[in-house]
């Protein structure tokens, strides 16, 4: 049977892959925009379990980091979190977005909110629930993830809204709020690199650094989801920027909760997520379980 499900998806050119006891049903390269500038960077993948289920599946929705300005949705880092939410019956979703230079804020936010319409309006034919999308990011990734989870304006003019994102993920983002991250720790070199990249990425002009900046956007009564924040111990930076951004959620009566990883580092939390099942792993379980549609 399973030589026969291979030839099948060979021949309609899906290709299968497996993860442990799961077969998982692999779709690359879909655009999410009709009408798309860039066929690459603005397409996704989509990755879920084969098996039929009586009730369709959560669906996670990953953003990759690299400063706004590298990184692919097929990158290696994601085959652990691939198989991870896949042998737990999640449909996984990987995206791409247009990044600096070539294209500047708010492109990464606005192709970040077409994926995410896209896959509600879509993810019913990958045996997904349309009613239980998670949105979850790394690094520049959270900071879009957060951003648009925040601002409904990016939602809103693909005909969607805050209410359509069951819960928000965060790994050791430090973007949060902008200015404020120029004035982070770190020697005279660090900060003279840091405040290059964002430039790079969100131009020189103070008032586009704060349109840019979650936190800003934070405020009760909003319909913004519940979101599991994780930092890494030791990193000053983005346990600054996380623990400000986790109190004003809470401040706005949004369910917010911070967690710290120890023994990690800005990289290792990405790619060694879903590697196995640990305590980071646990923790987001428990939220798309307590936060996803029932």
């Amino acid at each position: 049977m399973r030589v026969i499900s291979i030839m099948f998806f060979i021949i309609f050119g899906i290709q299968p892959a497996f993860a442990g006891d799961v077969e998982i049903r692999t779709c690359k390269n879909i655009p999410y925009l009709t009408n798309a500038q860039e066929t690459l960077l603005q397409s996704l993948d989509i990755y879920s379990p084969q098996q039929k289920t009586p009730h369709p599946k959560a669906v996670v929705i990953f953003i990759h980091g690299g400063g706004w300005a590298i990184g692919d949705k097929g990158q290696k880092a994601h085959i652990a979190k691939r198989n991870f939410f896949v042998q737990n019956n999640i449909v996984f979703v990987s995206i791409n977005y247009r990044m600096a230079p070539q294209y500047s804020f708010p492109a990464y936010p606005q192709d970040v909110a077409a994926a995410i319409s896209y896959v509600i309006d879509n993810i019913d034919k990958y045996g997904g629930n349309p009613g239980g999308v998670f949105i979850s990011g790394h690094s520049a990734g959270g900071h879009l993830a957060a951003l648009v989870s925040t601002d409904a304006r990016y939602l809103k003019a693909y005909g969607k809204n805050l209410k359509d994102i069951r819960g928000v993920i965060l790994l050791d983002g430090a973007g949060y709020n902008i200015p404020g991250r120029f004035e982070s720790f770190g020697s005279n070199k660090e900060r003279k690199r840091v405040r290059k990249m964002y430039e790079l990425a969100f131009g020189t002009n103070p008032a586009l650094w704060k349109d840019a900046s979650p936190v800003n956007y934070v405020a009760a009564k909003k319909d913004i989801p519940p979101f599991l924040v994780f930092y890494v111990v030791g990193r000053k930076e983005a346990e600054i920027q996380s623990r400000e951004f986790v109190s004003a959620l809470k401040d706005a009566e949004v369910p917010a909760k911070l967690v710290p990883i120890e023994h990690s580092s800005h990289r290792k939390i990405n790619v060694s997520f879903g590697a196995q099942s640990g305590f980071k792993e646990k923790e987001t379980l428990d939220f798309i379980d307590r936060y996803g549609a029932h």
